[in-house]
């Protein structure tokens, strides 16, 4: 009987090793924060996140925080954590340290509650970012990743908005240490709207072109359409999050990362790499 080359659903297990950009990962798992909100006053994050963090760092092939403000946004819950003042990197740097002494990597999501509204000018955003990456380089992150989830077009179109924010966070952190956070949204949605599909296609041309560490993808439902749809305009690194179906995807060699809730990962589901079991 020849071959199959089809992977079997046991070829690539979560806790092998795997490389996103510049980052080499123990395992394919990606983890957040369980608990969030418990960020102190002035937005600067907590010795409670400290703790919690440390807690995952050995479970986790890489660490993504919350959404981390990268400006003041009096419309945000007080507890959430930003990443735009020196008083929050030097908050940050503690939680890094914490997480590389337990042989840890943590990477930033930097979000903006409002940085997808076509009003919102391109360039000033760009700065913003900028900025938030400057903060999480002196902070020790590992890696940042740009939260783009509710990606619309805008004055410099659609490529255009988001290529500008990227450029400014790559010349600061390398783009072997950028992620972008994107979502399908309609682009899987019955029929898949040609317009949808159009923005992500667009979307992922300029991010192959960019070379970044790795691309982030929030799927719903037909979450095998959504990667495959994927994985025909983009070719590099891709963590996907799609809870177990997520986990059937990189076991298959269809996405090279998952990202799990804390609170679904343990030993027995999950097995610790060799180096955070010893």
């Amino acid at each position: 009987m020849p071959h199959s080359s089809q992977p079997s659903p046991t070829d690539i297990p979560l806790n092998s090793p795997v490389r996103l950009g510049s980052l080499r990962l123990p395992s394919r798992v990606v983890m957040g924060p369980g608990l969030q909100g418990q960020a102190g006053a002035g937005h600067v994050p907590s010795l409670a996140m400290l703790e919690q963090y440390a807690a995952l760092a050995p479970r986790a092939g890489l660490l993504l925080t919350e959404p981390a403000h990268v400006v003041p946004d009096p419309t945000v819950h007080p507890g959430t954590p930003g990443l735009y003042s020196p008083e929050q990197a030097v908050a940050w740097r503690g939680i890094s340290d914490t997480v590389h002494q337990a042989d840890g990597r943590l990477a930033a999501r930097l979000y903006h509650a409002d940085c997808w509204r076509i009003a919102q000018d391109g360039e000033k955003l760009a700065d913003l970012f900028g900025i938030a990456a400057n903060r999480a380089r002196q902070a020790g992150f590992d890696a940042v990743e740009i939260d783009a989830l509710g990606l619309t077009a805008g004055p410099h179109g659609l490529a255009g908005r988001l290529g500008l924010i990227v450029d400014a966070v790559t010349e600061v952190m390398g783009s072997a240490r950028t992620g972008v956070r994107l979502g399908l949204g309609g682009a899987c949605a019955r029929g898949r709207p040609a317009m949808a599909e159009a923005r992500l296609a667009e979307a992922l041309d300029l991010l192959e072109k960019a070379g970044i560490g790795f691309l982030h993808l929030q799927v719903g439902w037909a979450p095998d359409e959504a990667v495959a749809l994927a994985r025909a305009l983009y070719r590099g690194k891709l963590i996907v999050n799609a809870g177990a179906a997520g986990c059937n995807l990189v076991a298959q060699g269809l996405a090279d990362a998952v990202l799990l809730a804390s609170g679904r990962v343990s030993s027995a589901t999950v097995p610790l790499p060799a180096s955070a079991a010893a």
